[in-house]
């Protein structure tokens, strides 16, 4: 676990702005950090880099990095690229670290809803990931490793083939709703260049001894994005109870 600097704050107020060059470039920005937590200013030896982050987590858990040892006070993103849901909400957040290695707890959430992308005339979007499997446990450790597998999208949804050169990348969800709502899809992985991803569900606070449905988009390098795949449904079991343990043999008199 990293330990949190207790005289660090953040202070910075994240905001989404449009780069007018490409409408999918978003800029998210916050202000310095130039003082600890009891108002002292941080020394003029001492430098401030910055990591921010998105999730659908509103609790902010599972936390994807979006750009890491900034000095800026801003940072550039493509929500596609990023593999964030079209009309779903994600949260963000970021945290100051001193050249000396303390870092500052993290900024409060800043949500945003992810603007749905009207596809220009003509393109249609790629076709969504088949014949989705699941492998595993694929690991012979303690932690249980489990393999999601696809065949790879090679069309577009209308059939036609996507044209040579044309590169296509997987973004991987989990979701406890069978219908797959956009509010309820969890990241697994993004920009996925191949057609399988191996993850481990204690790590993903997925339920254990309940449903959760497994699903896959492809994304072109366009950033537009395919409808998600059909959801598959598993269950994570638990393990059963640990075995016996503190032996001894005591002698009956």
């Amino acid at each position: 676990m990293i330990k949190v600097a207790k005289h660090l704050l953040w202070i910075g107020i994240l905001s989404i702005l449009a780069l007018p060059a490409f409408a999918e470039t978003r800029t998210i920005s916050w202000n310095p950090v130039t003082t600890y937590t009891d108002g002292t200013p941080i020394e003029a030896v001492k430098t401030v880099s910055y990591t921010s982050y998105w999730t659908t987590d509103p609790g902010l858990g599972s936390l994807t990095a979006i750009a890491t040892a900034i000095t800026a006070t801003s940072t550039t993103f493509d929500p596609g690229v990023q593999g964030m849901t079209r009309g779903g909400t994600v949260y963000f957040t970021a945290k100051a670290v001193l050249n000396t290695g303390e870092e500052s707890a993290l900024s409060p959430a800043y949500s945003w809803v992810v603007p749905v992308v009207t596809p220009s005339p003509g393109p249609p979007p790629p076709d969504a990931p088949k014949n989705i499997g699941l492998n595993g446990p694929v690991s012979s450790g303690g932690t249980q490793v489990w393999r999601l597998t696809w065949d790879p999208v090679t069309a577009y949804a209308n059939d036609v083939p996507l044209e040579a050169g044309r590169t296509v990348r997987y973004t991987v969800y989990w979701t406890d709703d069978p219908s797959l709502s956009a509010g309820s899809l969890r990241q697994l992985a993004s920009s996925v260049s191949t057609t399988a991803v191996e993850f481990t569900p204690v790590a993903q606070q997925m339920p254990v001894n309940r449903p959760a449905w497994l699903t896959v988009r492809s994304v072109l390098d366009t950033g537009t994005a395919s409808p998600l795949a059909a959801g598959i449904k598993w269950v994570v079991a638990n393990a059963g109870p640990i075995p016996p343990v503190g032996g001894k043999i005591i002698k009956k008199y």
